[in-house]
């Protein structure tokens, strides 16, 4: 069978995986205009979260490519097994982290307090914002404060960001499908090393190799199921992100067969 039109197709996706990526960098930035410079370190990851998470999967992507490469017979080099080691440990690390700080978020919606609908309109001396149906920084101004004065309104105590009640329990709930959803991606890569590693140094291990793959199946199910959540939900972006990620993933999954493998033996007369 030939799969030489799968190289154009992973470069495609890689490509726009990276695009997407740029896309959040982006969203992290504007919203990190909007912080305090003197928040804490902890403040200022949790507002570039989304960009630590990407951060992480795109060097495990990279890496897992180089494995899928890598013929399982080839002995690879100490230093070489150090660097791949080293750099996984590190992707592995950053997912952590994001992971930890998608939890935070969850978190932040659960501290917001009741605010006093008759003071939206106030004018303040510093700019107020307010996070809207799509989960996104708008600037309170003249024109929209009187239709969010006109729900139940919260703020938060600390960042004074408000928000409509109705909007902070869509954002909650969001943030907890974001963290069961790394939660998924994390155990997926563990799951996908896990199975490298036997590949190469055990490759007769049948059980261990068939139990990965059972295990790899569940959680693509699991992610399949979070981003049809999102699509149902009309949260569009994060629908597309994930249905890409996992597009991704089944990327790697295929071997792209070298020159040698794909043409024919001469026939010997």
């Amino acid at each position: 069978m030939n799969l030489r039109w799968v190289y154009p197709l992973k470069v495609f996706v890689y490509t726009a995986v990276v695009l997407n990526a740029a896309y959040y960098v982006y969203l992290d930035v504007q919203t990190a205009l909007l912080v305090d410079p003197g928040e804490s370190l902890l403040s200022w990851g949790q507002t570039f979260y989304t960009t630590i998470d990407y951060a992480g999967w795109l060097l495990l992507v990279a890496l897992f490519q180089l494995q899928k490469d890598s013929p399982e017979s080839e002995k690879m080099k100490s230093g070489k097994v150090w660097a791949l080691g080293s750099a996984t440990l590190v992707g592995f690390l950053l997912l952590g982290l994001a992971l930890y700080l998608n939890f935070l978020e969850v978190v932040y919606y659960d501290e917001y307090v009741p605010h006093a609908s008759e003071e939206v309109c106030i004018e303040q001396d510093e700019p107020q914002y307010f996070l809207d149906e799509e989960q996104m920084y708008q600037l309170v101004t003249p024109e929209n404060c009187a239709a969010l004065a006109a729900g139940s309104v919260l703020r938060h105590p600390t960042d004074y960001i408000l928000v409509e009640a109705g909007n902070r329990i869509a954002g909650k709930r969001l943030e907890l499908v974001n963290a069961f959803n790394t939660a998924a991606w994390l155990a997926l890569v563990i799951t996908f090393q896990f199975r490298l590693l036997i590949q190469r140094v055990r490759p007769r291990w049948d059980t261990a190799l068939k139990w990965s793959d059972r295990a790899k199946a569940f959680f693509y199910l699991v992610l399949f199921a979070s981003a049809i959540y999102w699509f149902y939900g009309g949260t569009w972006v994060d629908a597309w992100d994930a249905f890409l990620w996992l597009f991704a993933f089944l990327m790697l999954e295929v071997v792209v067969p070298d020159e040698d493998e794909t043409e024919p033996e001469p026939q010997v007369s």
